[in-house]
């Protein structure tokens, strides 16, 4: 028999969101840049949204009394890079994130300590086997044009994520096969053909979309979603403008009046805006700006690396380019790289220990690696690297082209990578591209030979969330299709990351990506670093809990 538990309660089988005063409770959650959790055997309730609601009201109304208490008003002034508009539902990276939490909703959303919480759905329960989720929507739910939002509309938004007009894989692949059953105007059924428990992670990617309206999104003049913040303008090259969604369902938020985002033309006009309160908000702050910018009195950075590390920064490799279709040259490129010394140089002494998994420390797969004596099994080695390309034929070097997007310090990264494989013969055609075209050559899997791409990961992640996107799927951007991986894919889709089955399976991986078959090098840890003005208040992440602009406040 379904319960509904109430706040501070534990249980070993988390599954259950929602209800009056319940706590939010579920198996995985994902992060705002992809970092996903793994379910432990017991956890703390937290609130659920209608909780948090409640105190944000009791905030609000008790503001004369308490300085500290949200205030209304005021426009936010934030960076920006040119968006790509036909990606906004559908990209999972930092380039968009802000205005996906600004104009969209979802379901659920990524809690405190990787606990979901709730967003537009009232209750969210699955059932003791995890492959029927039952949703209700809150009442009175409309898109910013006025349209209801109603458990049809959930149904309309799985139909268009998993049709070939959206190409978001990591939506996409773990819902091409449920079955949806609309119980009645709020409520809906959701059926896997098997059980299926990190499909939270897969919930707190899709955006709740208005299927009349999705197809106008990319030319930037409607964009009809049902976030905290309404699309009012956008001029390419200068910036967009947002304004206060007033029908939004958590009372009192927004606090702000809109948000005016900014298109700056480097970094270097990044760093002066935010000193001097041209902008009060910056994310992708590169860590070349980390120390300036933590310097100045009126300025914070907050490193966000949820779960131990937010994933890894990571070279790709496509493995049916005639120069990398030899396992050999891939495996020599891992010898060649020294990532600790990358790491500290990368991040000007921040991060002073490289990674060469996907996986976050203390994570499943991170476990099976190490407990299959594999997780050690490439080291710094140009010597040994030199070997693996002159038995695959390549003694006399070679050249290959990276591509990179313009965003953040990609390029000194890359810098870095190609001078240690320059020790070995191997020169690299650095070709940095347009964000958005890069992203589309990404989605559409267009790169040619090496790519530059971070991967998500946190400590708690549910193995099967990473292997469902555009980096590790299947079709995947580095083009592989052995098998072996087929089956390893298979197969964490269905195990138990913890059982001796899961453990096996995911040591198996272990092998392919470090010995048999690598198609990524991971590199260095990958975190998000974001930087504010003093003004602006409750934008920090807390206990893994990234804010959404709704919740941000000014001080000023």
């Amino acid at each position: 028999m379904d319960r509904l538990l109430g706040l501070g309660t534990t249980i070993d089988r988390r599954r259950l969101l929602g209800g009056a005063g319940a706590g939010a409770l579920g198996l995985t959650t994902v992060a705002l840049i992809g970092c996903s959790s793994e379910g432990e055997e017991g956890t703390d309730v937290t609130p659920s949204s209608s909780a948090t609601s409640s105190a944000s009201a009791s905030a609000s109304a008790t503001a004369t009394a308490d300085p500290n208490a949200p205030k209304r008003g005021g426009i936010a002034l934030i960076d920006a890079v040119e968006p790509n508009f036909g990606l906004l539902v559908t990209s999972v990276t930092n380039v968009v994130a802000t205005m996906q939490e600004s104009m969209f909703d979802r379901l659920i959303r990524q809690g405190a300590n990787f606990t979901p919480e709730l967003s537009a759905a009232e209750t969210y329960e699955w059932n003791d086997d995890f492959t029927k989720l039952t949703v209700k929507l809150k009442p009175g739910l409309e898109f910013h044009d006025g349209k209801p939002i109603t458990a049809d509309t959930i149904r309309e938004t799985i139909e268009w994520f998993v049709s070939d007009k959206s190409g978001a894989n990591q939506v996409k692949q773990p819902l091409s096969d449920v079955a949806t059953n609309v119980i009645d105007d709020h409520t809906i059924e959701i059926t896997t053909p098997e059980p299926r428990p990190w499909l939270d992670d897969t919930m707190t990617l899709m955006w709740i979309v208005d299927v009349e309206t999705i197809d106008t999104i990319a030319d930037a003049k409607v964009v009809n979603g049902s976030g905290p913040f309404k699309f009012k303008s956008y001029t390419p090259q200068v910036g967009y403008e947002l304004e206060r969604f007033e029908k939004y369902h958590v009372a009192e938020q927004p606090y702000l009046d809109g948000i005016t985002a900014k298109i700056l033309p480097d970094q270097s006009a990044r760093d002066l805006a935010i000193q001097t309160g041209d902008i009060q908000w910056m994310r992708n702050v590169p860590f070349s700006s980390v120390k300036a910018l933590t310097n100045d009195d009126n300025v914070s950075v907050q490193i966000v690396t949820p779960g131990g590390m937010s994933g890894v920064n990571t070279i790709g490799m496509v493995v049916d380019h005639p120069a990398l279709a030899d396992p050999r040259v891939r495996l020599a490129f891992a010898y060649a790289l020294d990532v600790d010394q990358i790491a500290s140089d990368w991040t000007d002494g921040i991060i002073t220990e490289g990674w060469r998994w996907p996986w976050a420390p203390g994570s499943a797969g991170d476990r099976a690696a190490r407990d299959a004596g594999v997780a050690d099994a490439v080291s710094y080695d140009p010597e040994k690297a030199k070997g693996l390309l002159a038995e695959a034929g390549y003694d006399t070097g070679m050249t290959l082209p990276i591509q990179i997007p313009s965003i953040q310090d990609r390029t000194v990264f890359v810098q870095l990578v190609q001078s240690y494989l320059q020790d070995i013969g191997v020169n690299l055609d650095i070709q940095v591209m347009e964000t958005a075209a890069f992203m589309d050559s990404f989605r559409k899997r267009e790169l040619e030979a090496l790519y530059f791409t971070p991967t998500s990961s946190a400590s708690r992640m549910h193995p099967a969330t990473m292997f469902n996107g555009n980096i590790m799927g299947q079709p995947n951007v580095s083009h592989v299709q052995t098998e072996a991986f087929s089956d390893f894919r298979a197969k964490v889709n269905v195990l138990d990351p913890h059982s001796a089955e899961g453990q096996a399976n995911l040591a198996e991986f272990a092998r392919l990506w470090s010995q048999d078959d690598p198609f990524m090098l991971a590199v260095v840890p990958n975190g998000n670093q974001v930087a504010a003005r003093s003004e602006l208040k409750n934008w920090q992440t807390v206990d893994d809990r990234a804010t959404i602009p709704g919740e941000w406040w000014l001080d000023a």
